[in-house]
């Protein structure tokens, strides 16, 4: 295990702790930080990280019981990853109330693992949280994360990572906060006709991967948009026309349009697109490009790339001469 401090010019007041799993299974290390942690009497935490593997020497119950002191402590930052290298009946590691309704003083909080059970209650309350990154973490339904975004009202940077083999519970990924300003997600679904929405009117970055074939997006207009990338199986289309105002975009596509059933829109017009990424991967390939040329008038920088064996048999140059 490691156990480290570190101190600003107010070595008295402000900690920082990390916290991980040895190799060993002895309980001597659970037992040093159960008696030890209580005592910490410095009124503010700056930081709380906490790994663990071994649900024997790290129980559920300690990690609940330590993020509990955190809060107390006006902890800042707090990351937790919970990744049991048990195979079946992995315990879940329910985290305190007190962690969503008296935790005024956070600013960033880290869960990753299928072990964090997300449980929020109703009445959560998060003023000064700025980073929320979600990874492989599991939901207690489909209304958890919706409700832990609706009163992260300072909330700038999220990151939704959803891409484990698992069931986490949750179908669409509903993201409505109007100071976001960077989002990545990256998801996958075996539920049919699941629909993401997205309502974030300040955001600059946008990142999405998705790996699904059920998979659709409302997304509303995002005017301050800089730059985003997009790599998607279908409805490039859906994605795209609520992006004009994006400066520097990367896409890749798996689907060909036809099969896809996309349609790319007339009218839409990216004023603003300097700097194109497009990764050729279908035979439609061509398509976009010719598309996205047509409608970016400040376009100044092309980059084409291809990560499978791909035929262009002289189509570039005679696409630039049908543009």
């Amino acid at each position: 295990m490691t156990l480290a401090t570190e101190s600003d010019e107010h070595q008295q007041q402000e900690r920082s702790f990390v916290l991980c799993y040895p190799n060993t299974s002895d309980l001597r290390y659970r037992d040093f930080i159960h008696k030890n942690l209580p005592l910490h009497r410095a009124p503010v935490i700056e930081s709380l990280v906490l790994k663990s593997r071994n649900p024997q020497l790290f129980r559920p119950e300690n990690i609940k019981l330590w993020v509990g002191i955190a809060v107390s402590r006006c902890v800042r930052e707090l990351s937790l990853r919970i990744c049991y290298d048990t195979i079946d009946n992995k315990p879940f590691v329910p985290l305190p109330s007190s962690l969503y309704t008296c935790c005024n003083s956070l600013t960033a909080l880290k869960l990753k693992g299928e072990s964090i059970f997300v449980d929020v209650p109703q009445s959560v309350n998060l003023p000064n949280l700025k980073t929320l990154k979600l990874r492989d973490v599991t939901y207690l339904n489909d209304d958890a994360l919706r409700l832990l975004l609706s009163n992260c009202t300072a909330l700038e940077d999220l990151f939704i990572d959803r891409h484990g083999d698992y069931d986490d519970n949750l179908r669409a990924v509903i993201v409505k906060v109007s100071t976001l300003q960077r989002l990545t997600l990256k998801t996958r679904s075996e539920y049919p006709s699941v629909q993401h929405v997205i309502v974030t009117p300040s955001l600059k970055y946008l990142k999405i991967y998705e790996d699904g074939d059920n998979l659709s997006y409302i997304i509303e207009d995002m005017p301050k948009l800089e730059e985003a990338v997009i790599d998607v199986a279908h409805f490039l289309d859906e994605l795209l026309r609520s992006m004009t105002s994006v400066k520097h975009l990367s896409v890749r596509q798996i689907t060909n349009l036809e099969e896809d059933q996309s349609k790319l829109n007339v009218g839409t017009v990216f004023h603003q697109l300097e700097d194109l990424k497009l990764c050729i991967l279908r035979e439609d390939w061509s398509k976009v490009l010719v598309w996205l040329l047509r409608n970016s008038p400040k376009l100044r920088v092309l980059n084409l790339y291809t990560d499978m064996h791909i035929r262009l048999s002289g189509k570039i140059g005679a696409l630039f001469l049908n543009v």
